[in-house]
């Protein structure tokens, strides 16, 4: 596959899952905000779901670190710092959302052939940087389904 066909699929896919997930942090009544999905509110999931599209959105584990750009009164470092942080508002998660989909697209715009066949830059993933990729897309789907269930 030619690289730049690799980018634009890429870059289609995680537009379309976080579409997903923006309609369904959009669409989650008030009242079911703070309702519990598996063990963490919808809010918890959906800032869980996000951080690790950001970190998964870095060149490796030991390159990421929460950015200091605000959602709210909080920048995004003092909220991921925080394992279970502060009841975040749908216009945080909304915002930190759209800050997401800036970093997958220069994360994706950034891989060469080379950076893509070498380390993943996550010892759990023992596949090259390409697969990291798929994985970040899979986890991404993983909690949208989740929380699509919810909505139903």
């Amino acid at each position: 596959m030619k690289l730049v066909a690799f980018h634009k699929s890429m870059i289609g896919q995680f537009d379309a899952a976080l579409a997903m997930l923006r309609s369904c942090i959009t669409k989650c009544p008030d009242d079911q905000w703070d309702e519990l999905v598996g063990t963490r509110p919808f809010w918890m999931v959906s800032l869980h779901t996000l951080r690790w599209t950001d970190l998964y959105s870095a060149t490796g584990r030991n390159d990421w670190a929460p950015s200091s750009a605000t959602v709210g009164p909080q920048s995004l470092r003092e909220i991921l710092d925080d394992e279970f942080p502060t009841r975040l508002t749908r216009e945080q998660v909304l915002a930190y959302l759209k800050h997401c989909r800036t970093l997958v697209h220069a994360s994706i715009q950034r891989e060469t052939n080379r950076t893509l066949e070498g380390p993943s830059g996550f010892p759990w993933i023992s596949g090259p940087r390409a697969e990291a990729h798929f994985y970040n897309l899979r986890h991404l789907a993983h909690h949208v389904g989740q929380l699509s269930a919810l909505l139903r």
